[in-house]
């Protein structure tokens, strides 16, 4: 069952990444700081108590890389917490936050109003063009508002917050301008605390055991990207109201589709595609993609 590249017992205090793997999947792949070889022997003891044993076939040990730990020293400078970060702990809570929060407002006949901002912020507008046309754009630091010039509508972007993109919403534009308030995607990040096998299929057939959505693999051609590609999508609506505890006749605003990438250094982006949900309902919203976050993220916990 072991087959290792065993760390010199001479350099103590070295990171030693540990790898765990089946005939299919790479299981665990984490990074230790060791003592002596007793110490790493312990740690395997107690990674293969945590798996099923009938599907761990080999364990590998070598020193950690520089490319693996992302640091410029390996020596016995390390701090040992900088490492204890990775060693697995159960129950681990792993929070996403939001790193991208994109919608449109549609504005009331815009040709009766020569203007839809607050007279002051208008000064500080600044005119844009792109390939989707020219804009009057408003920058803060919570977000960006970019206006059409036929004022028909504004498109949010770069928020961070769905209350306070709300909030800038409410202090740059005029409230009687506003139509509709729409959010049609959400970016979220998370980060593991160990290194992850990008191009092992574990994530893939742990996520398509659960019978809640449908899992498609997005292939990549850049042989740079170190990244697994995942997309979610056909949800069981009456699955997730009950996980999410819904009202009878209560709305859901559950995401039409997941695309998740993870990188070989443990983040996790989440990009949800959301059916134009009112930005005035934000705090529901993240209520209901909250619920559904955790439950990928206890899975993608479990499989790496």
């Amino acid at each position: 069952m072991l087959g290792s590249k065993s760390p010199n017992t001479n350099e103590s205090q070295s990171p030693v990444e540990i790898k765990m793997s089946s005939d299919r999947h790479v299981r665990r792949r984490v990074l230790v700081q060791t003592k002596s070889i007793f110490s790493v022997f312990d740690t395997i003891s107690d990674l293969v108590g945590r798996e099923d044993q009938q599907k761990v076939n080999k364990v590998m040990i070598r020193l950690a890389s520089l490319r693996t730990t992302g640091h410029d020293d390996l020596g016995d400078g390390m701090d040992n917490n900088t490492y204890a970060k990775y060693n697995l702990k159960e129950n681990m809570v792993i929070e996403p936050r939001i790193s991208n929060v994109c919608g449109k407002i549609t504005h009331i006949i815009p040709q009766y109003y020569k203007d839809v901002h607050h007279p002051y912020v208008i000064p500080s507008i600044r005119r844009s063009k792109n390939n989707f046309g020219s804009f009057d754009c408003l920058y803060s630091s919570k977000c960006n508002l970019l206006t059409s010039i036929t004022r028909q509508f504004t498109l949010f972007r770069g928020g961070h917050c769905l209350k306070e993109t709300l909030d800038v919403i409410h202090a740059a534009l005029l409230p009687e301008t506003i139509y509709t308030n729409t959010v049609h995607m959400i970016v979220m990040s998370a980060r593991l605390h160990w290194p992850i096998q990008t191009n092992s299929m574990q994530i893939k057939h742990g996520l398509e055991m659960d019978s809640r959505w449908k899992v498609r693999l997005i292939d990549t051609t850049d042989d740079h990207d170190y990244k697994c590609n995942f997309v979610l999508f056909d949800f069981d609506g009456e699955e997730w109201g009950r996980v999410a505890e819904l009202a009878e006749g209560s709305k859901a605003y559950f995401p039409s589709q997941i695309k998740i990438m993870i990188t070989k250094r443990g983040s996790i982006n989440f990009f949800l595609s959301m059916d134009h949900f009112p930005l005035t309902e934000h705090e529901v919203i993240m209520k209901h993609v909250g619920v559904m976050l955790s439950a990928i993220i206890t899975i993608v916990v479990k499989c790496t």
